[in-house]
C-alpha cells in the first residue's frame, strides 16, 4: 500500500518538524550575519540539522559550525578517514602550537585532536543572546577559515606530490 501525501504528512513528528524549522531559521540568519575575508571560502546552505559544513580546499575536509540542544556551539576541523582531507587535516593539527595563537586564546585540540572552539550559549530565543552568538560564531568561522583554509590547501598539495 502506497502512503499518499496525507499520510505521509501526518507520520512526521511536530517536534522534530519544529526544531527542524528551528534550526534552518537560525543558521539561515547566521549566514546572513557571516562575513568572510576570504573570497574564495563557499558558504553552505541552511541546514535543518544541528550543523553547518563548510568545505575546505583538501578533499574530503571541512569546518563543521555546530549548536548543540545542550547549548553549545562552536566550530571545528573535520574531515573523512583515509583521505587527502585527512591527511591534511592531521597535518595543521601537528603545527598546533604554531597556529593557534593566530586562531585565538580559546581555541583547543579535543579528546579526538579536532582543532575546535565553542561557547555555552544561552536562550537562543532572546535577541541579545542570539544576536551574541552569531557575532561569535561569525568572527571564528572567519578566523578558521582565514588560518585553516590555506594550511588545509598546501597540506593537500603535498599529499598529492607524494602520489598518495
Amino acid at each position: 500500500m502506497e502512503l499518499t501525501e496525507e499520510d505521509k504528512e501526518e507520520e512526521v513528528d511536530p517536534e522534530q518538524k519544529a526544531r527542524a524549522d528551528e534550526l534552518q531559521r537560525f543558521w539561515s540568519e547566521f549566514l546572513e550575519v557571516l562575513k568572510l575575508d576570504d573570497p574564495e571560502q563557499p558558504k553552505p546552505k541552511a541546514s535543518r540539522g544541528p550543523n553547518l559544513k563548510f568545505p575546505l580546499p583538501a578533499p574530503n575536509s571541512w569546518l563543521s559550525v555546530y549548536r548543540l540542544e545542550n547549548g553549545h556551539v562552536g566550530v571545528f576541523l573535520s574531515s573523512t578517514k583515509n583521505t587527502a582531507g585527512r591527511y591534511a587535516a592531521q597535518a595543521v593539527v601537528e603545527d598546533f602550537d604554531a597556529i593557534k595563537d593566530q586562531l585565538g586564546e580559546s581555541v583547543r585540540l579535543d579528546k579526538w585532536l579536532n582543532i575546535v572552539d565553542w561557547i555555552q550559549a544561552g536562550s537562543l530565543d532572546q535577541p541579545e543572546e542570539r544576536q551574541r552568538v552569531f557575532s561569535w560564531l561569525a568572527e571564528r568561522v572567519n578566523t578558521f577559515v582565514r588560518v585553516l583554509r590555506p594550511r588545509m590547501r598546501s597540506a593537500a598539495a603535498d599529499y598529492q606530490s607524494r602520489g598518495e
